[in-house]
């Protein structure tokens, strides 16, 4: 498809839902690193924008015009290009035509729209990056305007609604982050990039933690439905099942209530199909050993049989042997 911009793939987005444009979470992270690679050279952005994020074929970004860049702690220049690039907005009676040559100023933070060069530092260019973070969220900019004054009036006066005001599926965490990006006052911002990228990294380990805790569960339950219609081993190897999965989601969540539940259950009706199973097996020997002394009684009688009727030949033959005996003295 080749190269596209952010701010075409937003536009792309609009009507999609929170879970859909949170993909877009991945190119924003590595704007995020870039930016906090410039800020450990001492150089702010001060111009971040969808339109100036370049997305490749393969996933690859590229932060690009860094025009009104500024080395940190260095004067600005005595033709001040960040004020050029306000006033253009603020002289500018049509923002639509304005944008499509300088992009829109909606990402701008008070310091910025100003024209406070010298107050501008890391955390103006958190406002930014705030503020393609509420686009991501919402399909929309935080403040809606129609004219520069508008926006100016809006930044100096007014909060910005919060991401899931907006969208209530907007997640908690990722709004409060926003809002704290979106702060007038830098001091009451994130202080850095990094841990704007950091917050929302371990909201995504935190959402993959819930997603996977979430199918183990259900997967457990499901294991569970079918234990009743089994016995013997395959009983066990079924709890062997859900008791691992539950052990997962405590490795996960260690206070799961629910899974140490379900694990204590299986074990109920492990020890319960065991002491069963025992009980056959107990069974099964004596039913075993009554009929192997049946047999042996048998046996024995059948014995006895013979031994009564040995005797009784060997009598028989010798009452005959005396009697031709004596016939023939």
């Amino acid at each position: 498809q080749g190269e596209r911009t952010l701010a075409t793939v937003l536009a792309e987005t609009k009507g999609e839902t929170v879970e859909e444009r949170l993909e877009l979470l991945e190119p924003y992270l590595k704007v995020c690193d870039t930016v906090r690679y410039a800020h450990s050279r001492g150089v702010i952005h001060r111009d971040l924008k969808p339109e100036n994020i370049a997305i490749g074929a393969f996933g690859e970004v590229v932060l690009l015009d860094w025009g009104l860049a500024k080395l940190k702690h260095t004067p600005e220049l005595a033709d001040d290009r960040l004020q050029a690039h306000v006033q253009a907005y603020r002289d500018a009676t049509d923002l639509q035509t304005v944008a499509g040559a300088m992009g829109t100023p909606g990402y701008m933070g008070p310091e910025a729209a100003l024209s406070k060069s010298d107050d501008m530092d890391e955390r103006s260019d958190v406002y930014s990056l705030g503020a393609m973070l509420f686009e991501i969220l919402t399909g929309r900019l935080p403040f809606l305007f129609e004219t520069f004054g508008d926006l100016g009036r809006q930044l100096l006066a007014e909060e910005p609604p919060r991401a899931n005001e907006i969208d209530p599926a907007v997640p908690d965490t990722l709004a409060r982050l926003c809002a704290r990006c979106l702060a007038r006052d830098k001091d009451d911002r994130p202080p850095s990039v990094e841990a704007v990228a950091q917050a929302i990294r371990a909201w995504q380990r935190e959402s993959a933690a819930r997603r996977e805790v979430r199918g183990h569960m259900r997967e457990a339950d499901t294991a569970l439905e079918g234990v009743p219609g089994l016995t013997g081993d395959p009983l066990l190897r079924q709890l062997d099942r859900v008791t691992a999965l539950c052990r997962r989601v405590l490795e996960l969540r260690p206070k799961h209530g629910r899974a140490q539940r379900l694990i204590d259950e299986c074990e109920a009706i492990r020890r319960q199909a065991i002491a069963e199973r025992e009980a056959t097996i107990r069974r099964t020997e004596r039913t075993e050993r009554r009929q192997q002394l049946k047999r042996y009684g048998l046996a024995a009688g059948i014995l006895l049989l013979l031994g009564a009727g040995l005797a009784a030949f060997l009598l028989d033959r010798q009452r005959r042997a005396a009697e031709d005996a004596r016939g023939r003295t």
